[in-house]
C-alpha cells in the first residue's frame, strides 16, 4: 500500500494555501473530500449523470463533514430539464456543463457556469465563471477567460501553469476500501502548489 494511503478520519484540516485555484471533480467519497478541503482546494465537483453519478444524499453526507469549499454540479450530457431537476435539492455554487447551447438558459436563471470544452470550440465571447479545457493554452486565451486546465497535468508543469494565471482541474478516485484512500496522484500536484510559509 502507498505511504500516502490514509484512514479518512485522521486527516488534519490544515487549510493549506495554494498558488492557484484548484477544482477536484468527480468526488465520490468522504476521504477525497476531506483531503482536498484540508489541502486548500477551492472547488469540489460531484458528477450527477453517467454511470458514475453520485446521489444528492451522498453529497449531503460528504459535505456535512467539510468546510471552506464551494460545490460544483458536474454534467456530461444531461438536458436543461434534467439539470434543473437534479440541482434543486442541493445548493450548488457552480454548474459544469459540456453543452454550450444550454448556457444562456442557465445564465438567465443566475447560475454560475463552468463550461467544459476544447479551445477550438470557443469561437465567440462567452460569459462564464470558468472555462475548463484540456490541452495547451495560448496567452491570449488565458487573459480573456478564467481558465481551469484539465487533462494530464504533472508536477513539472505547475510553475508554468501558475505563471500563466490559470487554475487546475484534477479528478478524485475510488477508495481502496471504505475509509482508506491512496492520495499519491492528488498529493503530487497539491503539494507542488503549496505556498511557502
Amino acid at each position: 500500500m502507498s505511504t500516502k494511503s490514509y484512514v479518512c478520519n485522521v486527516i488534519i484540516y490544515s487549510h493549506t494555501m495554494l498558488k492557484t485555484t484548484v477544482k477536484v471533480g468527480e468526488i465520490s467519497n468522504l476521504s477525497d473530500a476531506r483531503y482536498c478541503a484540508g489541502m486548500g482546494v477551492e472547488m469540489l465537483g460531484f458528477l450527477l449523470d453517467t454511470d458514475e453519478a453520485i446521489s444528492v444524499t451522498d453529497i449531503r453526507e460528504i459535505t456535512d463533514w467539510i468546510e471552506g469549499c464551494t460545490y460544483v454540479a458536474e454534467f456530461k450530457s444531461s438536458s436543461l430539464e434534467e439539470i434543473e431537476q437534479k440541482i434543486q435539492d442541493f445548493p450548488f455554487d457552480y454548474i459544469q456543463i459540456q453543452d454550450k447551447s444550454i448556457l444562456p438558459h442557465l445564465q438567465k436563471k443566475g447560475m454560475k457556469v463552468i463550461l467544459e470544452c476544447e479551445v477550438k470550440d470557443i469561437e465567440e465571447e462567452i460569459d462564464v465563471a470558468y472555462v475548463l479545457i484540456k490541452g495547451t493554452l495560448s496567452d491570449d486565451f488565458s487573459i480573456k477567460y478564467p481558465v481551469l486546465l484539465g487533462g494530464d497535468i504533472n508536477k513539472e508543469q505547475l510553475e508554468h501553469i501558475v505563471d500563466a494565471g490559470v487554475g487546475i482541474n484534477l479528478l478524485g478516485s475510488k477508495e481502496i476500501r471504505p475509509g482508506y484512500k491512496d492520495f499519491d496522484e492528488l498529493a503530487d500536484i497539491l503539494e507542488g502548489l503549496e505556498l511557502d510559509e
